[in-house]
């Protein structure tokens, strides 16, 4: 038995073998390191307010392995999954990601958040395989390995395997990039239309296929080619519209209001978040940890930014630009980087970064060790109710 799954796994594709091997390792150790917290009783919550409609899994196993997730947006998101839009505030969440949950659910007679759960991890897999071979092209196969540890391994990667759309919104850039790069256009558009009601940290992916068509197109003349190119490009935009011409026709408060009553996010330019921290500086920081994380992730996607501009392909390029750019036009009126450490999670550029960068292999060692105790700290923080974004 174990010579044949060996065999099994030699005969796979290596970015299949790579992804699977370091996915189950990942998903397994944040499983038995969230039931371990579960059965020393280190969760302070135990009902109430903060699952608002959502009933808490407070029991046994089911409570360690699926109630650990039950956490801050996870749980609006499984109130969608069980209950659709049931309240105005719901209306901030966009629907892909809560409803493809109902419908497996509905499907396969799983719990609602067991459903979220499988999404999620499933869509994490599949990432790791798309950034996998991108990264193998690009770079080759040392650092394809690495990036795939340094984004399982990245202090807020958690989110990937909890009931958060960042995952599949990951997926969903990933995948439209590397159908780009392969001229299958019909797959970019569908999968650019369901990319733009999962999550609004998807518009800038307009820009990165916008740059992949014209490259595409370059030298061609103009023809029906270019129109529907031209469509493909405003796919991401498509699907958000959509989703609030859906809201409006449904006499849902308009979004931003929604934003900015229950999460006090307003809209700026870029460079605001920046002068916040200077101005607050360093009173805004004494005790508020997570600023302090999301200030460093900053910084380190600030590296990513100018190493992409130097060493990647031109989408890539225009895409972590925009995408960091666009992190930084919403904020919160009392903390300026206010979840921008699970946001990060869709710039993959980053993680193609920090798996080209070559340390040495004391260096190696040295990063993923702190990676480690880094990802095992916040997540702990996240199991027991702790606000990490």
């Amino acid at each position: 038995m174990v010579y044949r799954f060996k065999k099994t796994l030699i005969a796979m594709d290596p970015a299949w073998r790579t992804a699977l091997l370091e996915w189950a390792a990942v998903r397994l150790g944040l499983a038995a390191w969230a039931a371990w917290i579960w059965f020393q009783q280190l969760m302070p919550v135990t009902g109430g307010y903060f699952y608002y409609t959502v009933a808490p899994l407070l029991d046994g196993w089911q409570g360690a392995l699926l109630g650990m997730w039950q956490r801050w947006d996870s749980i609006h998101y499984q109130a969608i999954a069980e209950n659709f839009y049931s309240a105005d505030y719901l209306s901030a969440f966009f629907p892909a990601y809560p409803l493809l949950g109902r419908f497996l659910s509905g499907i396969s007679g799983l719990s609602p958040l067991a459903a979220l759960l499988i999404l999620s991890n499933l869509a994490v897999l599949f990432s790791l395989v798309l950034l996998h071979r991108i990264t193998l092209d690009l770079f080759g196969e040392k650092a394809a390995g690495r990036s795939l540890l340094s984004m399982l391994l990245f202090p807020t990667a958690f989110f990937l395997f909890g009931a958060y759309p960042q995952s599949l919104s990951l997926l969903w850039m990933l995948l439209a990039y590397d159908q780009a790069r392969r001229g299958h256009w019909l797959i970019v558009g569908l999968t650019g239309l369901i990319a733009g009601m999962t999550h609004g940290t998807v518009v800038p992916m307009a820009a990165m296929l916008a740059v992949q068509a014209f490259e595409t197109l370059r030298g061609s003349r103009f023809s029906v080619r270019w129109l529907a190119l031209t469509g493909v490009i405003g796919m991401p935009f498509l699907g958000t519209a959509l989703f609030m011409a859906w809201r409006e026709a449904m006499g849902f408060p308009a979004f931003i209001d929604v934003q900015m009553l229950g999460w006090d996010r307003i809209v700026g330019f870029p460079w605001e978040p920046i002068m916040a921290l200077f101005q607050g500086f360093p009173g805004n920081y004494m005790g508020n940890w997570v600023l302090f994380l999301n200030t460093a992730l900053l910084v380190v996607a600030g590296f990513s930014v100018y190493w992409a501009i130097r060493h990647l392909p031109l989408a890539l390029k225009v895409y972590q630009v925009t995408l960091f750019l666009f992190l930084l036009t919403t904020r919160s009126t009392f903390d300026p980087l206010l979840s921008f450490d699970r946001f990060i999670l869709v710039m993959f550029p980053l993680f193609i970064f920090l798996g080209a960068v070559r340390r040495g292999k004391i260096g190696n060692m040295v990063y993923f060790s702190v990676s480690v105790l880094l990802s095992m700290g916040v997540s702990a923080m996240y199991f027991m109710w702790k606000w990490i974004g």
